[in-house]
């Protein structure tokens, strides 16, 4: 499913921060998303064999996106995707 929607590698927490710093970043932050989302995910990659998501499920999940990230606050321990923030020091 990943292939299917355009991602092309997926990282730990740890690794992106490493790669950010040896590309001369300061990283300010490296969190998680979509905890929600995890069991989603796994019933349609592993439970029912897709290869991608159904327009109707997307388009659903994109509209909760605001309620999901209220309930998620901004410190997850664990989610689908990484999000990390880097600067160019000056």
């Amino acid at each position: 499913m990943d292939r299917a929607i355009g991602h092309r590698r997926r990282y730990e927490k740890e690794e992106l921060g490493e790669k950010l710093r040896h590309a001369g970043f300061e990283v300010e932050h490296i969190g998680f998303q979509n905890r929600l989302s995890r069991l989603a995910w796994r019933i349609n990659s592993k439970l029912l064999g897709r290869r991608s998501l159904p327009s109707g499920q997307s388009r659903i999940f994109d509209f909760f996106v605001p309620l999901i990230r209220a309930l998620e606050g901004n410190e997850a321990q664990s989610g689908l995707s990484i999000i990390a923030i880097g600067r160019k020091p000056q």
